[in-house]
């Protein structure tokens, strides 16, 4: 498998799929209406977030949208929100006074449009934001809004998570619950691995490539870091001493690593690194 996972990031690579790969069917609403994407639509970062379009959000808001230096404005008569490009900080206030938020990735330019997470822009204007799981639709409203979960994987083992089922065998289409998995980075080793291998042989047996190849390629980015995480601790540790190496396992891929059963990951890991583990 960690031949074939090389062969697939080679190729992600040279599609640009691996940075930046558009996010399926990812709907946002606005008190209720919903928000048309015309000449941009949300799309999938490197750090495996959801970056949309933020003028047609911030449009559906009644916000007043401007350009200056390098950074987006948004304002309203309430206050303002500022987003400069490749930043993971942006500012926002009102005439009480402002505040920096940082947020888990940086707004982005592409195609002449800004993005960033829809939650960021809608809660610097006092907005709640929902999350429909079903539906794939992000709700933004002054008023209560509501998360739904994923549809459960019918005749699912009791013991499996609603939100990140084992995938069944040999799949031969996609399933409804395909784009409402937990994220790759919230999963166990088990299910990460489970799902990786199922996707690679839908992939080898479909000739579909989107959304089906956007999320292979995101098993496939997580189970890398994992993988790369832990054998760069085990050459470490092995040379150094594992008290030389205490501050590789603060590394957020080796945590996730290690948070649960190893054993998956094994036959993507250097023989040296099995066996400094004991796999």
């Amino acid at each position: 498998m960690k031949k074939l996972i090389t062969i697939v990031l080679a190729a992600a690579l040279a599609m640009g799929v691996s940075t930046a790969a558009f996010a399926a069917d990812i709907n946002v609403t606005v008190e209720n209406k919903p928000v048309v994407w015309t000449d941009a639509k949300p799309f999938i970062n490197s750090d495996n977030r959801t970056l949309v379009p933020l003028r047609p959000i911030a449009e559906a808001m009644g916000l007043k949208v401007q350009w200056w230096d390098n950074m987006a404005t948004f304002s309203s008569t309430e206050g303002f929100a500022e987003f400069r490009i490749n930043s993971k900080t942006y500012e926002c206030g009102n005439m009480s006074g402002s505040k920096k938020v940082t947020m888990d990735t940086a707004a982005v330019i592409s195609g002449g449009r800004t993005y960033a997470p829809a939650r960021y822009l809608a809660e610097a204007f006092g907005y709640n934001v929902g999350w429909n799981a079903v539906t794939n639709t992000v709700t933004i409203s002054k008023g209560a809004v509501e998360n739904v979960a994923p549809k459960p994987v019918p005749g699912a083992a009791a013991d499996n998570q609603k939100l990140d089922p084992l995938p069944p065998q040999n799949i031969t289409a996609q399933p409804d619950w395909y784009m409402t998995l937990t994220a790759p980075d919230k999963m166990t080793n088990a299910r990460l691995v489970a799902e990786y291998k199922n996707m690679d042989n839908y992939l080898r047996n479909n000739e579909k490539t989107d959304p089906t190849q956007v999320r292979f390629f995101d098993l496939q980015a997580e189970l890398s870091k994992r993988v790369g995480a832990l054998d760069r601790y085990a050459e470490y540790a092995s040379a150094f001493g594992e008290a030389d190496a205490a501050d590789m396992k603060e590394n957020a891929d080796y945590k996730r690593a290690v948070a649960s059963d190893m054993a998956p990951l094994a036959e993507s890991l250097q023989p040296k690194t099995v066996k400094y583990f004991g796999l």
